[in-house]
């Protein structure tokens, strides 16, 4: 991820020694709005109407944690000190029918696992696989406000292996344990984005989504909100350096990022990207949260690092 940042900031200075005038904005095929080039969030649809195609990777790990000490059958582990790994990566790929409506698909897929025996055999290993499709409207726009809204089926598939839980069900009799879980969870959404241009440096993105219907605890059904505010700076209209800058907030709970945990994350966002180019984004994002891994742990630091890349078309 270092070399990514290195890189992006090489892209920058070789812009800035190449660029004599500022670009045609109106030639743009990117996201923006009163000469403002809007970076692109992970875990963020925005509002702008586009043909794309999209991929990210992500990385991270939780803080040092202890694990408790485990009682399997007649035998107590000792507590001991370990690190839990997180990946994910997601495809997708939209396509603008008219300049107010399109239909867009994601694929994604994530992993949650120990770095050790001890904190494999707590946490489990754990995958969500899956996928998203749905329509993308334009309501309105202005000069500088825009505003969508889109609608939405999300499939997917949580796969969870629990050593430590099987061997809990077989102690005590359990019918049928089993050491993978597979636990399907269909849902539908609705969002509402919207971005607004203060000038060519300065812009603002919010997002609110709704969900219903299944969640990875087979109890009933859920309705789930997830929302974020962002802002940002572009660097090269005033200082023809082609770098931006972007800091963000999200709260919510959806399952493919607590993974199967029913606590509301409280996430912090901060992002560098190249902003020299019409036709391409590329970036690189922060995110640090907590969450509830088991609930004999108190809530756990994540930090993840994502490369993002978008291509217009």
């Amino acid at each position: 991820m270092k070399r990514v940042l290195s890189l992006l900031i090489v892209l920058g200075f070789v812009s800035l020694s190449l660029a004599q005038n500022l670009p045609d904005y109106s030639a743009y095929k990117k996201q923006v709005l009163n000469n403002h080039v809007f970076p692109v969030f992970s875990n963020q649809k925005g509002p702008f109407i586009n043909t794309t195609f999209n991929v990210s990777v992500s990385a991270g790990s939780t803080s040092v944690i202890t694990i408790p000490s485990l009682e399997i059958g007649d035998h107590t582990t000792l507590p001991i000190n370990g690190v839990i790994l997180f990946t994910d990566a997601v495809v997708g790929y939209e396509q603008r029918f008219t300049p107010w409506l399109s239909l867009y698909f994601n694929t994604k897929m994530l992993g949650r696992f120990g770095t050790n025996a001890f904190t494999l055999l707590y946490d489990g290993i754990n995958t969500i696989y899956g996928g998203d499709i749905g329509w993308h409207i334009r309501l309105m726009q202005t000069e500088r406000f825009i505003l969508s809204s889109s609608i939405f089926v999300e499939n997917l598939e949580g796969s969870f292996i629990n050593v430590k839980q099987f061997v809990d069900d077989v102690v005590n009799d359990v019918p049928y344990a089993a050491i993978i879980k597979d636990t399907p969870a269909l849902r539908s959404g609705l969002s509402l984005e919207s971005a607004y241009a203060f000038n060519a440096t300065w812009g603002l993105q919010g997002e609110v989504t709704v969900n219903y219907g299944e969640s990875f605890v087979r109890d009933k059904s859920k309705v789930t909100v997830f929302g974020g505010l962002f802002g940002d700076v572009d660097l090269y209209p005033k200082h023809h350096f082609p770098m931006g800058f972007g800091l963000g907030y999200m709260l919510g709970s959806r399952p493919e990022l607590s993974m199967g945990s029913n606590g509301v994350l409280s996430m912090f966002v901060a992002k560098f990207s190249y902003t020299g180019s019409s036709d391409f984004d590329l970036g690189l994002e922060y995110i640090t949260y907590k969450v509830k891994l088991n609930d004999r742990l108190d809530n756990t630091l994540i930090s993840r690092m994502t490369l993002i890349l978008r291509f217009y078309f």
